[in-house]
């Protein structure tokens, strides 16, 4: 019996301690912070400003900015700048976001309705983007057929107080690939080699110098003009 005893006795110690490290345990990690994803302020975005005329709509399926394309008279917004590079930023007050609509009569999506991003947006901060405007409208081409371009409220009292044309790198924190300009390469200067003056070789005389003769030809002149001398006397005494 003492044994059993003791043997309850080590199960139940065994037992607490695992409790009690299990419960170590979970208050650490509910003490651990918790890390918040990065996110872009909206309200900070620099971009083309498409309109800051501050609009409202009654909060009835109305329409607070509406920009006729310039294909159609007296015509005001460009649709060429809807590229897939940028996107729609909508600032607004509203308890819902607003919708863009795409309109067209001339062959394009009569009335494309198109929400705000939900991964992007915030309260206060509608984002489109290209391919969410591309989709609903069907077509990328936007200059051919898009007639009207609209910001309007879905059921809810709207004003709208800026809409801004944005890089849609800018609402993800990618940065543009920043330019890197490559230091000028420095060019050695030339190497000045002074050539050595060339070497003016003497001038030849035209006549030649005249050779001293030598010793044995000296004797030679010497013994020629006694042998003249000496004929030239043998005639004088025969006269």
């Amino acid at each position: 019996a003492t044994e059993d005893q003791a043997a309850a006795e080590t199960t139940e110690a065994v037992t607490e301690a695992t409790e009690a490290a299990t419960e170590a345990a979970a208050v650490e990690e509910e003490a651990a912070p918790v890390e918040e994803a990065s996110s872009v302020d909206l309200f900070a975005l620099q971009g083309t400003v498409i309109s800051d005329t501050e609009s409202t709509s009654s909060g009835e399926w109305g329409q607070a900015i509406t920009l006729t394309t310039i294909k159609n008279e007296n015509g005001v917004f460009d649709p060429a700048v809807l590229t897939s590079d940028k996107a729609v930023v909508v600032y607004y007050e509203a308890d819902t976001a607003p919708e863009v609509v795409l309109q067209s009569w001339s062959g394009g999506e009569g009335w494309a309705k198109v929400p705000a991003s939900a991964d992007l947006s915030v309260d206060g901060a509608a984002v489109y983007t290209w391919e969410d405007m591309a989709a609903v409208y069907q077509s990328e081409d936007f200059s051919a057929t898009l007639d009207s371009f609209i910001v309007g409220d879905t059921g809810s009292a709207l004003k709208v107080t800026k809409v801004l044309l944005v890089d849609a790198a800018s609402l993800t924190g990618e940065a543009a690939p920043a330019v890197t300009e490559a230091a000028p390469v420095e060019t050695a200067a030339p190497a000045q080699t002074e050539a050595a003056p060339a070497e003016t070789a003497a001038p030849v005389s035209d006549a030649a110098a005249p050779v001293a003769p030598t010793g044995n030809a000296s004797a030679a002149a010497v013994a020629a003009v006694m042998a003249v001398a000496g004929v030239a006397a043998l005639i004088s005494k025969r006269k």
